[in-house]
Parts: C-alpha cells; structure tokens; sequence
C-alpha cells in the first residue's frame, strides 16, 4: 500500500484511498450530490509525485470528471484535504482470458457461434 506523505502536499500521512473516501464524505456534505454517487464507484487512487491520481474504466465516468464543473467542485473537495494537483485517469479494461477468447471466437464465428 502507498502512503502519501504530508511532504507530497497532503495536510497528514494517510493513504489514497482513505484520503479518497474523506473526499467523497466532503462531497455529499457540500451537496454534490451526482458527483459524490459517481465518485463511490471509483475504488482506485494513488499518489505518484505529489499527484492524487483517479482511475476509472468506464468512459462515462471518466467523462463525467472531465467537465469543468466536477473538476473545480474535486478540486475544492480534494484541496480541503492539502491535495494540490491531481489527474484522472481512463485505464482499459482487462478482461479475464476466458472472456477474451470468447470475444475473439464472436468475432470469427458471429452468428455462428453456439455457446451452451
């Protein structure tokens, strides 16, 4: 586990995904109330070089923190917490080898393909 450290420009030592979840506390008690629902279903956060990194797979999401608004209003919540520069991040998602396989044999066979 990372700890960010006061020293990264946090206001303590404490870890990412504590930090994060103050953020999402502070979000519902300011009344950012779509914006506090989107930010509970982002579960991974680190801190790399004094930067508070959010990581989403999903575009909507991703979309949803890059408009203006969302990112001033994370930007109040996460300086209340002595954050001063974060990113978010849009991942790819990993499918399991399984359902990478399957994704490739529709591919091929289309309608073909019979799975019982």
């Amino acid at each position: 586990m990372i700890v960010a450290k006061a020293g990264d420009g946090l206001k303590a030592d404490v870890s990412p995904r504590t930090l994060w979840g103050k953020v999402i506390i502070y979000l519902r008690e300011h009344h950012a109330v779509a914006l506090h629902i989107a930010c509970g279903d982002i579960t991974e956060v680190d801190v790399q070089n004094g930067v508070f990194n959010i990581y989403t797979t999903e575009n909507f999401l991703y979309e949803l923190l890059q408009s203006e608004d969302n990112k001033q209003e994370l930007k109040k919540a996460l300086n209340n917490f002595g954050v001063q520069q974060f990113e978010i991040i849009k991942k790819d998602k990993i499918l399991p080898v399984a359902q990478f396989d399957l994704k490739i044999l529709k591919e091929i066979f289309k309608d073909k393909l019979i799975i019982e």
